[in-house]
């Protein structure tokens, strides 16, 4: 295979070049995490009776709160069931409270009543369930970045008033997880956070996009500015599949066997003024939420139905979980030992936990288990087949039959 580019560097196109290189191989292997999150940002939202389009010409006249807390979340609790979707919520404390100077009154209204409306938000959804996991997005929506919170006090204080508010309003325990306001955080406001929430330890921002000062483009693994917490970062996001997400998507499950997303409840009501200005919009097209709309574009939850049909069709063994069960999938995944030997015929994979494993094989070449490991789905690709593999923790060995198959010698494992 010859790329005739020189933009390899990008980490969006990581996992198109992985499998590039394993189409050049009789027989590939590649550890994979195995697992997707789905990111609700912003919910519960601010509460409102404001009435505006498209929800109030497909639902006559619904206001915001009508909309979020019934007809969102009950289609939402429905796809859930569907697909066997697990979701995390991230909470915004007050969003009535941007103040964040150094001369904050800690006694304004909007602190006073902040409390009061955070419960209130909550009274507001129907119900709960367990795989629905809530996660922290910040005490209000100012991203925790120098220019928003120039005082680093002021913002250690207004932390701990959000952690009183989740201890006191907030189902469940303290949060583990973290989502930036807007992506962004700066390195000592997230040290800051740490010391507030101990108990967040996984944080969730960017993977292939943005400026890494920022917070942005992260990898899986230790946030290199705060080693107690992993990052989870997110790669694709609203209700539409795009040809760009599609890329996103299918480069980060090719090369880690992870998919990760998220989207907003109020994503419907991001359309363009009358302006006509399309760019930076959740909803550029101005779909309806159920409804096709005038042009007879879909509405923007069917999209997403498709959307995960075609991933639960093409991607099976992909385990919807919660961000802490995400988690603690990630830290298996990457502290797991693995060895990999061929044989006279055969492969064998030794792992410290339990793994899956994309195996390629080409054309003439079937893969068979012959002690422990399974296969549990298979696709044909360019040339050959796309295995999934999985293997207990162990020795796992499989049969390589057909012609071609490769023959070498043993390599004891250690």
């Amino acid at each position: 295979v010859y790329w005739n580019t020189t933009i390899l560097f990008a980490r969006v196109l990581r996992g198109l070049a992985l499998h590039s290189l394993f189409s050049t191989m009789k027989v590939a292997v590649g550890a994979i995490a195995g697992f997707a999150m789905l990111h609700v940002d912003d919910y519960p939202p601010s509460m409102s009776d404001r009435v505006a389009e498209p929800v109030a010409s497909e639902y006559d006249g619904l206001d915001w709160n009508g909309y979020f807390f019934n007809v969102w979340f009950t289609d939402m609790m429905a796809l859930k069931k569907k697909h066997g979707l697990k979701y995390t919520f991230y909470v915004v404390m007050n969003y009535g409270d941007a103040e964040t100077g150094p001369d904050c009154d800690l006694n304004s209204p909007a602190i006073t009543a902040g409390k009061c409306v955070l419960a209130e938000r909550f009274r507001q959804i129907p119900g709960l369930d367990r795989d629905i996991e809530l996660g922290f997005h910040g005490y209000n929506h100012e991203p925790m970045i120098d220019r928003s919170w120039p005082d680093l006090a002021m913002l250690e204080r207004k932390l701990k008033l959000a952690r009183d508010y989740w201890q006191e309003i907030v189902p469940g325990p303290q949060p583990v997880s973290f989502v930036p306001a807007n992506n962004w955080y700066h390195r000592d406001h997230i040290r800051i956070l740490s010391q507030v929430f101990p108990e967040i330890s996984s944080i969730c921002g960017l993977f292939s996009m943005g400026d890494f000062e920022y917070g942005e483009y992260r990898e899986f693994g230790p946030e290199p500015w705060a080693s107690s917490m992993m990052c989870l970062p997110r790669e694709t996001y609203g209700y539409f599949l795009t040809t760009e997400l599609s890329l996103r998507m299918l480069s980060q499950i090719s090369a880690m066997g992870i998919w990760t997303h998220f989207l907003h409840a109020d994503d419907v009501y991001d359309m363009p003024a009358a302006t006509g200005q399309t760019e930076y919009l959740r909803n550029p097209d101005a779909r309806m939420w159920q409804a096709s709309n005038a042009e007879g574009l879909r509405g923007l939850f069917p999209e997403f139905d498709e959307w995960i049909t075609q991933v639960r069709n093409r991607f099976p063994w992909l385990d919807f979980v919660t961000t802490s069960q995400a988690e603690k999938r990630l830290r298996v995944h990457l502290n797991n030992n693995i060895e990999v030997f061929t044989s006279d015929g055969s492969i064998e994979i030794h792992c410290l936990a339990e793994s899956l494993f994309y195996v390629r094989t080409c054309e003439g070449i079937s893969i068979h288990p012959e002690k422990k490991g399974q296969v549990i789905d298979r696709r044909p690709v360019e040339k050959g087949n796309l295995n999934i593999v999985k293997c207990a923790a162990g020795r796992n060995l499989f049969k390589l039959k057909g012609a071609g198959a490769p023959v070498g010698k043993t390599v004891p494992a250690h």
